[in-house]
Formats: C-alpha cells, structure tokens, sequence
C-alpha cells in the first residue's frame, strides 16, 4: 500500500453529526479526526470529562484519575476498526 492510499480525506475526517461516545466501524486503520480506537486504552478523566459522564469506569479504570474505552479488538470483523468519538454532540437527556 502506497502512502497515497493510507493519506485520503476519509481518514483526516471525524464523523460528520457524531454524538459524544458513539462508536463507529470503519474499513481502515487509520483514526479519524475526533475519534479514538476502542482498544482499552486509558484515558484521564480531567481531559475527557464529557465521555467520562456517559461510560464512566464501565470498562475499566479507577474512577477518579483515569477510565477505559472498551475494548472491541476481537468484535471486529477482518480488515475493519471500532472507534469511539470523542468530540460532537452530547445526546440529549430523555
């Protein structure tokens, strides 16, 4: 694969309307813009309060300095990747 291929405007994009936490499946593995691998990766909560407020330590975590994406390594299909947005919209409450 040519780096022509792997640099397009697909993966320099975010999601167009994507709310806060919602996870996509894309067919490359390159991160969009706004968006972070669903790999469990630590992330510090005083960077990321507003995802934090949605999932919490529901994937690991201390609660207090750090919390876990999830991790959807193995949900993927062959050749394709979960993100999860981190900037947009919040949903509204119900």
């Amino acid at each position: 694969m040519t780096s022509r291929h792997r640099v397009g405007r697909f993966p320099n994009m975010g999601p167009p309307s994507a709310f806060v936490g919602e996870i996509i499946l894309l067919p490359f593995d390159l991160t969009p813009r706004n968006c972070r691998p669903c790999k469990g990766e630590l992330l510090p909560i005083a960077d990321n309060t507003a995802l934090f407020s949605l999932i919490g330590t529901n994937f690991g975590g201390d609660g207090k300095n750090n919390f876990a994406l999830p991790n959807l390594i193995q949900q993927a299909p062959a050749k394709f990747n979960y993100y999860i947005s981190m900037g947009g919209v919040l949903a509204p409450r119900a």
